[in-house]
């Protein structure tokens, strides 16, 4: 068992992650800003497929993408998962049989990105693959969560067998955010097996991402502070956003 396999089959309860809400925030941004109907879409960075599988139920046809082949051991499993789409790729390096309607990247995938160059390399060429008038919906973390929640705070996350440490080191010079992650699952005999992994985010301006999207192809359809399209603010923690593929 290595960090990642373990990770990847707690991942769902260790993140909270609310997929369902996430997915009425795509599709009902795809519903009000795109110009084409949604009936195939790109799961950017699906991790377990947790959201690819709320967006089946939806009556998508889904592609999954991920670097990871643990996650995506983990989110074939999944039987809503059956008839998903699942691709082994980096997003760097994103390569599709075809074009989708719309694209989705969830949790703060695009943060994992080491740089602006990086960001908008995948813009260009996520715009090679959404359909015109197709649309983008993404988040990232705003610099309102690595200074005042990162920052340099340690998180404890426990599921059943398993328990996750994850201590925070935000640099706000660099706008690099490292994370030691530690990871504790229980054996059989009672004892645990300890498992480590480092982590690195990039805090990312919003405006620069707002330009790199324009370069790349892209019209900005709205920056939300949530995924009830409410308003961004200088206290949201993370930015939603809606791009529409010119």
């Amino acid at each position: 068992m290595s960090f990642d396999s373990l990770y990847a089959l707690h991942y769902d309860r260790f993140s909270g992650a609310d997929y369902a809400s996430y997915a009425a925030f795509f599709t009902e941004a795809a519903r009000r800003f795109a110009a084409v109907a949604l009936r195939e879409a790109l799961d950017l960075g699906c991790g377990a497929g947790g959201l690819s599988a709320v967006l089946v139920g939806a009556g998508l046809d889904m592609v999954g993408l991920d670097v990871s082949p643990e996650m995506l051991s983990v989110a074939r499993a999944k039987p809503e998962n059956r008839d998903v789409l699942l691709l082994c790729q980096d997003m760097r390096e994103l390569e599709l049989y075809g074009t989708v309607q719309g694209a989705v990247s969830a949790y703060d995938c695009l943060n994992y990105l080491g740089s602006l160059s990086e960001l908008s390399d995948v813009l260009a060429l996520l715009h090679n693959y959404i359909e015109p008038g197709g649309v983008f919906v993404f988040d990232v973390n705003t610099p309102a969560r690595y200074e005042r929640v990162y920052a340099d705070n340690c998180f404890c996350f426990e599921d059943d067998g398993a328990l996750l440490v994850w201590r925070n080191e935000y640099a706000p010079k660099s706008r690099r955010n490292r994370m030691e992650l530690t990871l504790f699952a229980r054996r059989a005999d009672g004892g645990y097996d300890r498992f480590d992994d480092v982590a690195v985010q990039r805090c990312f301006s919003l405006p620069r991402i707002e330009r790199a999207a324009v370069q790349a192809g892209f019209a900005v359809c709205g920056v939300f502070g949530g995924t009830d399209f409410s308003a961004l603010t200088a206290e949201s923690e993370k930015a939603f956003f809606v791009l529409k593929r010119i």
